[in-house]
């Protein structure tokens, strides 16, 4: 049995700067994948903008890129949500690395970093083409948080002449590119000049390369880090400790078959108690009078069946049928999301308004 001590097996360990090599990759891949995809599905769509198109412009900006177009959009949004992961992580080792007792500076850069974070997300998922106002705040917050996280990483940097040097470099390149930046957007959105959007486009694109590249130069410093997972507990299964077999029945066909037909079992019994209220309003109101269909209200009254003990005579199948029985109500739901708010086996359904009556009706003598 693993040792109970925090001196416990160890069961993965890597260096810090891999952290870092996965934030890096993967926030590249989010942009650079989302620009090769648009530019080879959409390239005339996302070069233009309110007062030109190709060929004034030729090269699309990082918000049209990311925010405009599917799938170029939905590439850089995967990406995105991977880098998260990375990206705290990063911030928190930046944090254990720099903070010293009586020092309050690393705290509130690690504060710094998680906002910034916090407001990357809500440009990404918030696009232009959503919510302009809205984009354009979380994009602001984080251009302004940037200056006080780079210059805090500046203060707080370990003596590592080689890492200084680069932040250095990628943090004033970025304030510089600023400049430039501002410039051309006036130009474009002010004065109209043709082509101003396609230099702006590239000045943008330089401060996402140099944004990732300042962060980049953490491998550097976390090459001092290793980061170990320990079992303390010894709940880790070692080749010489005794695994607890839940699953130790064998795998059944007929049982699994069983398992699929009270799910349906459940999909139908949802499937009809939603389509009362339809069946009850519909054929009255198409027949012009009582139908004999509001009967079926009753239906709701049912559960009272089981007072009698003869129907609940298996009480060792109630955890498998109420599992069946919820999983049936969660098909329901997903087939309605499919089928644009409708279920294609409702009375009030038929072949030209997309219903499977029949397929389901067959589906259920076979369940």
């Amino acid at each position: 049995m693993a040792p109970k001590t925090k001196d416990g097996d160890v069961l993965l360990a890597f260096s810090g700067k891999w952290v870092t090599w996965a934030h890096t990759f993967t926030a590249y891949a989010a942009f650079i994948s989302a620009l090769i995809v648009g530019v080879s599905l959409h390239y005339h769509k996302i070069v233009k903008n309110e007062h030109y198109g190709y060929p004034h412009e030729w090269f699309p900006s990082v918000s049209a890129t990311i925010g405009d177009r599917y799938p170029e959009r939905s590439f850089f949004m995967f990406f995105i949500a991977i880098t998260s992961g990375p990206r705290f992580a990063l911030v928190g080792l930046w944090y254990l690395l720099t903070a010293r007792p009586g020092q309050k500076l690393a705290k509130y850069v690690a504060i710094v970093g998680i906002f910034r974070t916090i407001t990357c997300g809500g440009w990404t998922y918030v696009t232009s083409t959503d919510d302009h106002d809205w984009h354009d705040i979380f994009m602001i917050s984080y251009l302004v948080a940037t200056l006080p996280w780079t210059l805090g990483c500046l203060a707080l940097s370990p003596p590592n002449p080689t890492s200084i040097k680069y932040r250095k470099i990628f943090g004033g390149a970025f304030f510089a590119t600023i400049v430039p930046l501002v410039y051309f957007f006036i130009q474009h959105k002010v004065h109209k000049v043709a082509g101003a959007y396609t230099t702006y486009a590239f000045f943008e694109w330089s401060l996402v390369l140099l944004d990732v590249a300042f962060d980049a130069v953490t491998m550097l410093d976390f090459e001092a880090f290793e980061v170990v997972i320990k079992d303390v507990t010894g709940a880790s299964k070692g080749k010489d400790k005794p695994v607890v077999q839940v699953l130790n029945q064998s795998f059944l066909w007929s049982d699994a078959i069983d398992a699929a037909a009270e799910v349906y079992h459940g999909f139908v019994f949802w499937s009809m108690l939603t389509s009362l209220g339809l069946c009850v309003w519909y054929f009255p109101l198409w027949n012009m009078g009582i139908s004999g269909y509001e009967i079926l209200v009753m239906v709701t009254v049912t559960p009272f069946l089981l007072s009698n003990r003869t129907v609940r005579r298996h009480p060792v199948q109630l955890e498998t049928k109420i599992t069946a029985w919820t999983l049936g109500l969660i098909l329901h739901s997903v087939v309605k999301f499919a089928w644009q708010t409708s279920n294609p086996i409702w009375p009030i359904v038929h072949d030209s308004n997309g219903g499977y009556n029949f397929t389901g009706l067959v589906l259920a003598v076979l369940a």
